[in-house]
Order: structure tokens, then sequence, then C-alpha cells
């Protein structure tokens, strides 16, 4: 995900993190259960939460995983 990302600022909520993510392409709608890889590791999204956003941004909520992420 890494090359669509532009920027991402992360809360603590509970055990959660809850990420606003600005997406470089247009149109690209984040699905649960996804992979995300941060500098603090990789999260699985678990909530896509309907908030009122500004075009290209999402929140998500999201759980840290032991996944691996391969491409």
């Amino acid at each position: 995900m890494g090359d669509i990302i532009l920027s991402a600022g992360a809360t603590l909520l509970n055990d959660y993190y809850y990420y606003t993510i600005r997406f470089i392409r247009n149109g690209f709608v984040p699905a649960k259960d996804m992979l995300l890889s941060t500098p603090d590791g990789i999260f699985t999204v678990n909530a896509i939460p309907e908030l009122d956003e500004p075009a290209n941004y999402w929140k998500l909520l999201c759980v840290k995983t032991d996944k691996i992420i391969t491409t």
C-alpha cells in the first residue's frame, strides 16, 4: 500500500489504531481485512467508519497483526 498512501496519522483508541489516511489515487477504496504497513508494524483494517471526510481521505480502525505482507 505504500505506493498509494500520501500521508497517515494514527491515534491509539483502546487496543485499536485509528488512522486518518490520504490516498494518492483518486477513487481508491480501502477494504475490511486489508493489511496496512506502517513504521509501527503491520495492521489489519477492522472497520471503515462512515464519516464525512474530504476527498481522498479515509479513517480506518486497525489492530496490530502478526501477518506478513508479501509482494
